[in-house]
């Protein structure tokens, strides 16, 4: 899964291919902001079949970043 930030910059998540990978809705909380704000969150799932099952993932920048220092605005419903 290839995830794009508002910057430009690209960032690869894999795994092992032992699970399934999704985004749900979520929200951001932040103690600065009054309400929480509505983001996306990565899932990965599966059925562990046993006491020690293993899942392998890794998460890589892909070098091409934007210019931008950040994602973060300062409006307070942009998703962190």
């Amino acid at each position: 899964m290839r995830l794009r930030l508002r910057s430009g910059e690209v960032w690869t998540l894999a795994h092992d291919g032992g699970a399934r990978l999704s985004l749900a809705p979520s929200v951001y909380l932040e103690k600065s902001r009054p309400r929480p704000v509505p983001t996306q969150q990565v899932v990965l799932s599966g059925r562990a079949m046993a006491y020690a099952t293993l899942v392998r993932w890794s998460l890589v920048s892909s070098g091409d970043a934007g210019t931008a220092l950040r994602d973060l605005r300062n409006g307070e419903d942009d998703p962190a």
